[in-house]
């Protein structure tokens, strides 16, 4: 897994937010919300190898059985592919 451009992930009250980075600048024309949940995901791409790691990452930070965080994992990174986030 790799994050296909550079994006900023900021929080705004309880929610995060990736935000396209353009040289010093944040480019809010696409604009992605998401739970502090899909925000660790995030933060542990670059970590992981592949999405039994980011499940066994959100077992040891959650309160969440394997198996679920397994189907929550693999379904945010099929969203994400789908929008070209990541490759």
């Amino acid at each position: 897994m790799k994050k296909t451009c550079n994006i900023s992930l900021r929080k705004c009250g309880n929610r995060y937010l990736l935000v396209s980075v353009e040289g010093k600048a944040l480019n809010f024309a696409d604009v992605y919300s998401m739970n502090a949940t899909a925000a660790f995901i995030w933060q542990h791409l670059d970590d992981a190898t592949d999405a039994r790691a980011l499940a066994d990452a959100l077992v040891a930070e959650y309160d969440v059985d394997r198996d679920t965080a397994r189907a929550d994992v693999e379904a945010q990174l099929g969203q994400w592919k789908s929008m070209g986030l990541i490759e």
